[in-house]
Protein backbone atom coordinates (compact mmCIF):
# COMPACT_ATOMS: atom_id res chain seq x y z
CA UNK A 1 0.00 0.00 0.00
CA UNK A 2 2.67 2.29 0.43
CA UNK A 3 4.49 1.88 -2.35
CA UNK A 4 1.54 2.44 -4.32
CA UNK A 5 0.98 5.52 -2.01
CA UNK A 6 4.47 6.70 -3.14
CA UNK A 7 4.61 6.32 -6.75
CA UNK A 8 0.95 8.30 -6.84
CA UNK A 9 2.67 10.76 -4.98
CA UNK A 10 5.71 10.84 -7.11
CA UNK A 11 3.21 10.68 -10.48
CA UNK A 12 1.81 13.62 -9.07
CA UNK A 13 4.20 15.66 -8.43
CA UNK A 14 5.88 15.20 -11.57
CA UNK A 15 2.56 15.51 -13.84
CA UNK A 16 2.10 18.81 -12.47
CA UNK A 17 5.89 20.02 -12.14
CA UNK A 18 5.88 19.15 -15.97
CA UNK A 19 2.54 20.97 -16.45
CA UNK A 20 3.97 23.87 -15.03
CA UNK A 21 7.09 23.52 -17.09
CA UNK A 22 5.25 23.64 -20.15
CA UNK A 23 3.94 26.87 -19.34
CA UNK A 24 7.36 28.42 -19.74
CA UNK A 25 7.54 27.62 -23.10
CA UNK A 26 3.86 28.35 -24.91
CA UNK A 27 3.39 31.84 -26.16
CA UNK A 28 2.99 34.19 -23.58
CA UNK A 29 -0.32 36.38 -24.10
CA UNK A 30 -0.85 40.16 -23.22
CA UNK A 31 -2.17 39.43 -19.40
CA UNK A 32 0.98 37.80 -18.80
CA UNK A 33 3.94 40.25 -19.87
CA UNK A 34 2.36 42.57 -17.54
CA UNK A 35 4.14 43.55 -14.10
CA UNK A 36 3.45 41.46 -11.16
CA UNK A 37 3.37 43.52 -7.81
CA UNK A 38 5.63 42.78 -4.97
CA UNK A 39 2.62 40.28 -3.14
CA UNK A 40 2.40 38.11 -6.29
CA UNK A 41 5.96 37.68 -7.31
CA UNK A 42 6.54 36.52 -3.41
CA UNK A 43 4.05 34.40 -3.40
CA UNK A 44 5.33 32.39 -7.21
CA UNK A 45 8.69 32.18 -5.24
CA UNK A 46 7.27 30.56 -1.98
CA UNK A 47 5.23 28.11 -3.92
CA UNK A 48 8.17 27.55 -6.19
CA UNK A 49 10.15 26.81 -3.30
CA UNK A 50 7.68 24.85 -1.51
CA UNK A 51 7.39 22.54 -4.91
CA UNK A 52 11.17 21.78 -5.07
CA UNK A 53 11.47 20.95 -1.67
CA UNK A 54 8.42 18.06 -2.36
CA UNK A 55 10.67 17.13 -4.91
CA UNK A 56 13.97 16.73 -3.69
CA UNK A 57 12.67 14.93 -0.56
CA UNK A 58 10.90 12.38 -3.16
CA UNK A 59 13.61 11.98 -5.67
CA UNK A 60 16.59 12.93 -3.79
CA UNK A 61 18.66 16.10 -3.30
CA UNK A 62 20.79 15.08 -5.93
CA UNK A 63 18.36 14.10 -8.46
CA UNK A 64 17.64 15.71 -11.53
CA UNK A 65 14.31 16.13 -11.22
CA UNK A 66 15.38 18.08 -7.44
CA UNK A 67 17.99 20.41 -9.66
CA UNK A 68 15.47 21.19 -12.15
CA UNK A 69 13.05 22.66 -9.66
CA UNK A 70 15.38 24.47 -7.65
CA UNK A 71 16.50 26.03 -10.89
CA UNK A 72 12.56 27.35 -11.22
CA UNK A 73 12.14 28.10 -7.84
CA UNK A 74 15.91 30.20 -8.28
CA UNK A 75 14.61 32.07 -11.38
CA UNK A 76 11.00 33.16 -9.48
CA UNK A 77 12.81 34.42 -6.59
CA UNK A 78 15.08 36.16 -8.15
CA UNK A 79 12.47 38.10 -10.09
CA UNK A 80 10.48 38.34 -6.51
CA UNK A 81 13.80 39.88 -4.79
CA UNK A 82 13.74 42.83 -7.73
CA UNK A 83 10.01 43.21 -7.51
CA UNK A 84 10.24 43.84 -3.57
CA UNK A 85 13.11 45.35 -3.47
CA UNK A 86 15.17 42.86 -1.91
CA UNK A 87 12.77 42.76 0.95
CA UNK A 88 10.31 39.37 1.50
CA UNK A 89 10.20 36.46 3.51
CA UNK A 90 8.42 33.21 2.95
CA UNK A 91 6.91 32.87 6.14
Amino acid sequence: MFATKRRLTAMLLIVGFLVASWGMFVPQTEGQLLPLNCSQARSRCCIAIWAASQICGTFGSGSEACNIAQRYAGGMCRVASEMCNNAFSCS
